[in-house]
């Protein structure tokens, strides 16, 4: 019995054993550190390498046309030497931004270049100009080492035509191999191998091709993807065969929300991949894996990439947005890291940080990081676009109003940041203005921008109790969209009893049927099986599809979360030959491909203890139990351990063992769901900052008048989720707050760790000490806040504020380990808790 039932909830928790040792780690720093720029890995050793600053080539041709040229030629060098061991490749912006100290029409002379070079930290720097005469290419070069001030090459090489570039900058670039090939590590000498790789050039030589690729991905470094996609669509008509065309021209559309043409475009690189060379085409099958959801052969790729090519920043970027997607931040962060010691795009990465640092709860990084972008781009709108996101998310709407308006002066037409400026007026209860930015927006339903305008639309309207107008919009984008999941999911979430959704269930279904090869994704099969939990309907269907799906996949990660899907089916449906074979047991995977996501309550959880219950009365040895929690605690990753015993802890309840359940809850810090007082709904009608009576309430305010408190209504399910979606009859516009009492023996320094699918407030003892305005998937220990504790009684007070949908929060009490703490109690009987005036009343 002890085996059965522990093989029975690994899988439904989606659980892979990881081997520490194993681990990648690309930095040891603390975060305080990185504030201060001081950038060190242990895997890249900068302090070893030769540092190389390519200043760029001079047009010496009339034709302004070409100028476009210098930088196609500059990034040639840098994908080439920026692979050698010996090599470390000063970023981009970094030069750009010490020429801008250099006055315009300054002659630069050897002794200015020098200067520059010791003032970049360079070693050595390239630098060269090129001139078409007469049809004939001509490119200068020049290698100067600026320790020695001696110049170690002078070449010029020539060619017929444009097209001669192809020819031209590989010569050129051996050159400096050789020149440079002398250079020592750690006092010994280059082995050859180290010098001699292949080459990582594009797999394209027609020059126009190349020549919109390249200012493709100016405009997407710079956040314009319809540009870039308009750019990349022209490279991919001139050269059918250009594989990092096809890749970026589906990043650019993912980026957009157009993920069914981005897959398509990446089905339409395929065949042209084997050609390529092998760093483009591990990049482009790690991508395409990215896009299926496939995240553990994505990471495989990049991993390859890396291993092959060590220096390659492109890389440990996409693997810091990989896992900034998984929700795995720690290795986002390292990756991110990484790909800035070795010179990757400063810009995009500082992008990448802000939003990362802001998410796990860090401000001042978020901010900090921001600023650099900010001062990196000073004219861009995407920094200051972002600098409002972060300042929207912490609440401070009125700074993030500013930001938008800025972005907007520097380009009128950048929408995201229209439509981000609407959301934030809207959390201000500002609905004049927000009804004023909508009137102006003209977008694309099929869009990103247009399905964010769309939502903004649903929620101004809910906001303003229009619930009717709200409906009739989330119907039309269904009908505009039939065969997008995504409006399915907003039909269940928004209004799953006033819509025809089984009719549109199926005509969806039948689409499916109709295009299998189109939900092949396991993104998409994901939300279609959620999509059928839901609105509990063609659930035999969802099985189908997850047992197919599972029969062809061949990777560890796809068939074990696959497994967890069949299994949350099958409790649901109460199956009774409900077995678990010895083969469903993970596989380890290579290396750090721990790969397995995050899962929010909303997505998988609620319909797992839902799926305990059904199952529970074919348990019978209680004492089975504790060597489960035994092998619970070997668990490497975090969140499947926690949810594993809160899985624990609700088969004890099952079983009527209480004194075991409250045990392991003060093990891990959770108080019962019980242990809470929520305060009557109130009804929001001004946005987020909406103030209600409870916080304006003292400590001891609310000792003396506990009575009218009431506690957490139990819903039937410990998982340790505080619901208050399914407190409130009407589900629109609700603001609760939830009062914990917390007893402590002795003052102390703790963490309080939350998660939380809605924007909330929280309040210790008076004291507002978190803000998180955000709609997002719930979480467990998605932020940890630093608190201390007094002695005696303390009080937490958690507000809650929805527009829609569901509507609750995880809550724990910890050490810095994540630890339960013996002497906190959740135990204070309530007082009198006076009504007030009517207030609070729906």
């Amino acid at each position: 019995m002890k085996r059965y039932m522990l093989l029975f909830l690994i899988p439904l928790l989606f659980y892979c054993a990881k081997d520490e040792n194993r681990r990648i780690r690309l930095s040891s720093r603390s975060e305080q550190s990185f504030m201060q720029d001081e950038v060190t890995t242990i895997q890249v050793a900068i302090a070893h390498k030769k540092s190389v600053a390519i200043l760029g080539f001079m047009n010496r041709t009339r034709d302004t046309e070409l100028n476009w040229l210098n930088q196609g030629i500059v990034e040639m060098f840098r994908d080439d030497l920026g692979q050698l061991h010996h090599l470390y490749i000063i970023e981009g912006e970094k030069i750009e931004e010490m020429k801008q100290t250099v006055p315009q029409n300054a002659t630069l002379t050897l002794a200015a270049l020098t200067d520059m070079a010791k003032r970049m930290s360079a070693q050595a720097i390239i630098y060269g100009s090129y001139y078409l005469k007469d049809d004939s290419l001509t490119v200068q070069l020049v290698l100067y080492d600026s320790d020695s001030e001696k110049l170690l090459l002078s070449e010029s090489r020539s060619g017929d035509g444009l097209s001669s570039i192809f020819s031209i900058v590989p010569e050129l670039i051996l050159e400096v191999k050789n020149s440079l090939q002398t250079s020592r590590i750690d006092g010994r000498q280059l082995a050859e191998s180290e010098v001699d790789y292949q080459s990582a050039y594009l797999a394209t030589r027609s020059l126009e091709a190349y020549k919109n690729y390249a200012k493709g991905i100016e405009y997407a470094n710079r956040i314009y993807h319809e540009q870039a996609i308009a750019c990349f669509e022209k490279a991919i008509a001139l050269d059918s065969t250009f594989v990092s065309a096809y890749q970026k021209l589906s990043f650019a559309q993912a980026t957009v929300g157009n993920l069914d043409l981005a897959r398509s475009t990446l089905r339409k690189g395929l065949p042209y991949v084997n050609s390529a060379p092998p760093r483009e085409k591990r990049i482009y099958l790690a991508y395409q894996a990215f896009m299926n959801g496939d995240f553990y052969n994505a990471v495989r790729y990049y991993e390859e990439v890396c291993e092959s090519f060590p220096e390659d920043g492109e890389s440990h970027y996409n693997l810091s947005v990989i896992y900034h997607n998984l929700q795995i931040h720690e290795k986002s962060i390292e990756h991110a890291k990484a790909a800035l010691a070795l010179g990757y795009e400063q810009s995009v990465i500082y992008n990448q940080l802000g939003y990362i640092y802001q998410e796990i709860g860090k401000h001042e990084y978020a901010q900090n990081v921001l600023q650099k972008y900010i001062k990196l781009l000073p004219d861009e709108p995407n920094p200051h676009d972002s600098m409002g996101d972060i300042l929207r998310f912490q609440g401070d709407l009125d700074a993030a109003i500013e930001e938008y308006q800025k972005a907007l002066e520097r380009e009128a037409s950048f929408t995201f940041s229209r439509i981000n400026m609407a959301y934030a007026y809207l959390d201000k209860g500002n609905f004049k203005e927000t009804e004023k930015i909508l009137k102006k927006l003209s977008f694309d339903p099929y869009s990103q921008a247009g399905l964010r305008a769309t939502l903004l639309a649903v929620h101004s309207k809910i906001l303003q109790q229009d619930y009717n107008s709200a409906q009739r919009i989330v119907l039309a984008l269904n009908d505009s969209l039939p065969y997008t999941i995504t409006t399915i999911r907003l039909l269940l979430d928004l209004f799953p009893q006033k819509t025809d959704i089984e009719q549109r269930m199926d005509r969806l279904i039948n689409h499916v049927k109709q295009n299998p090869d189109d939900f092949q994704s396991f993104d998409k099969l994901y939300d279609l099986v959620l999509c059928c939990i839901k609105a509990d309907y063609h659930l035999e269907f969802a099985e189908e599809l997850l047992q197919q799906a599972r029969a062809r996949s061949s990777n560890m990660y796809m068939r074990f979360s696959i497994l967890g899907f069949i299994r949350v089916l099958e409790m649901i449906k109460k199956n009774p030959d409900l077995q678990l074979l010895e083969s469903d047991r993970p596989e380890t995977g290579p290396k750090s491909l721990d790969v397995f996501p995050t899962i929010g309550w909303e997505d998988y959880y609620r319909y797992y203890h839902m799926g305990l219950i059904n199952i529970s009365s074919r348990i019978s040895d209680v004492e089975a139990l504790e060597g489960m929690w035994r092998a619970i605690e070997e668990m490497q990753d975090e969140n499947f351990r926690l949810q594993s015993k809160l899985g624990y802890i609700h088969l004890s309840v099952l079983l009527s063992d209480s004194g075991r359940m409250k045990n392991h809850l003060q093990h891990i810090g959770m108080p019962v769901e019980q242990a809470w007082r929520i305060l009557p709904p109130f009804r929001n009608t001004h946005g987020f900052h909406n103030s209600f009576w409870p916080e304006k309430m003292t400590a001891e305010d609310v000792d003396a008048e506990m009575d009218n408190c009431r506690l957490v209504g139990f819903d039937g399910v410990l998982d340790g989720y505080i619901d208050l979606y399914s407190c409130a009859e009407n589900k629109f516009n609700q603001t609760y707050y939830a009062l914990l009492p917390v007893n402590c023996v002795k003052s102390r320094n703790v963490q309080l760790r939350l998660g939380s699918n809605r924007p909330v407030k929280v309040w210790l003892n008076d004291e507002n000490i978190f803000t998180i305005n955000r709609y997002e998937r719930c979480h467990i220990d998605r932020y940890k806040i630093a608190a201390r504790l007094k002695s005696g009684m303390n009080w937490i007070l958690l507000k809650s504020t929805s527009r829609l949908g569901q509507q609750g929060f995880y809550f724990r009490i910890t050490d810095e380990q994540g630890m339960g703490v013996r002497d906190i109690y959740f135990n204070r009987l309530p007082k009198l808790f006076s009504q007030k005036s009517g207030q609070g009343t729906l």
